[in-house]
């Protein structure tokens, strides 16, 4: 099992994006000296520049701070600057090591440390009650026992893969043949290439599903008569996943050629723009039936003409997170209670379903064009035909 990178979430957006073409990478908060972590080691980045600026006394007391193995990145940035000196202070205590690059050559060396602290072991994942271990070391714990054994058959099939894309590919085989509309807000079961059912709540697709594929030879007598087994603690859907929403490169259509603009004036008033690569997605708005009055958000919907207020709190994610979860349940109050209990436990993985590149980005309010009119024209043109006249 290859081992992720642990990205600090407030690293600069276009560094996490750059990176996470190239490798698997899991965006967690950390505190704000790391920048990165593999395993339990953190990896500390830095700058020429910035060792430049500081003074001698400042580094040795930084560096007495740190007393676990560390990895330092320093990125040579501006002109060459002369940082023996620094580096050598930074090298007395034992526990730093330190890494030069460049900005082009950070995922090259992101990669050596990677193969340096999370050497490759054949030996098996296993599983004992509900924790996940390797090389006889815990990595995770989940709640639900199918889930776990998916992720584990997935693992020691294919060694190469990460926590995350196992994780995934595990999520796409326990919601099999279900998949979620957006717009009517039901989960569909799908058989046979044709809907068979739609419902409100996830489990009855689950439990009608398990009935039918297990139980194909029975008479429907039996199939009637069975009770439908308490279902365990459900894993996360791979359609609210990080990776599900992750655009794919097709090589199929791919040219030699380049394509080029026939009017210059375009290439060099888009190069004046300067504007950001951003993705627009046609999703729904995060916001929906919320309003914020100063530090408290209000669940309010409008029903038979009627305004009714369902939920307040100070918490933007949780409201987000009653607010589906009573989308689902056609806004039944009695929910709300067992609900708020299970958001302590998914609050972290339901944060991932609202990051900044997933929401709706009005692209063309930036961007500004070269046409315009003038309201002389008309007047122009008149006094031209009064003089022809």
């Amino acid at each position: 099992m290859k081992h992720t990178i642990h990205v600090n979430n407030k690293n600069l957006a276009e560094h996490i994006i750059h990176l996470d073409q190239h490798l698997p990478i899991n965006i967690k908060p950390l505190p704000h000296t790391i920048a990165y972590k593999i395993q339990d080691t953190p990896i500390i980045t830095t700058t020429t520049q910035t060792l430049q600026k500081e003074t001698i006394t400042s580094l040795r007391q930084k560096s007495k701070q740190i007393t676990t193995p560390t990895h330092l990145i320093i990125i040579k940035n501006g002109y060459d600057y002369n940082i023996k000196l620094q580096t050598g202070i930074i090298q007395e205590n034992p526990q730093i090591t330190i890494h030069h690059t460049t900005p082009e050559n950070m995922i090259q060396t992101l990669h050596e440390i990677l193969t340096q602290l999370t050497p490759q072991t054949e030996k098996p994942v296993t599983t004992n009650k509900h924790t996940l271990y390797h090389n006889n070391t815990p990595i995770k714990t989940y709640q639900n026992k199918e889930y776990l054994q998916h992720i584990q058959t997935i693992l020691n099939t294919n060694p190469l893969l990460t926590l995350q894309e196992a994780e995934y590919q595990a999520q796409k085989q326990y919601y099999k043949h279900i998949s979620y509309d957006k717009t009517n807000h039901l989960y569909k079961l799908t058989l046979n290439q044709k809907t068979t059912s739609t419902h409100t709540k996830l489990t009855n697709p689950i439990q009608e599903k398990n009935t039918q594929t297990n139980n194909t030879e029975q008479e429907e007598e039996t199939l009637c008569q069975k009770q439908d087994t308490p279902l365990e603690p459900l894993p996360p859907t791979p359609w609210n996943n990080r990776l599900h929403h992750m655009t794919k490169e097709h090589t199929k259509y791919q040219t030699t050629k380049k394509t080029t603009h026939n009017n210059p004036d375009t290439i060099t008033h888009l190069e004046k723009q300067n504007t950001d690569k951003t993705t627009i997605l046609n999703t729904q708005k995060p916001d929906r039936n919320l309003t914020q009055t100063k530090n408290t958000y209000t669940l309010l919907k409008k029903q038979d003409k009627k305004l009714t207020k369902y939920y307040k709190t100070h918490d933007k994610t949780q409201a987000r997170y009653i607010r589906d979860k009573l989308e689902q349940h056609n806004y039944n109050k009695t929910i709300i209670p067992t609900y708020e209990q299970q958001y302590k436990k998914e609050k972290e993985q339901y944060k991932k379903t609202y990051t900044k590149k997933y929401q709706t980005i009005d692209y063309y309010q930036r961007v500004t064009t070269k046409l315009y009119t003038n309201s002389t024209t008309k007047e122009a043109y008149q006094q031209h035909k009064i003089k022809t006249s």
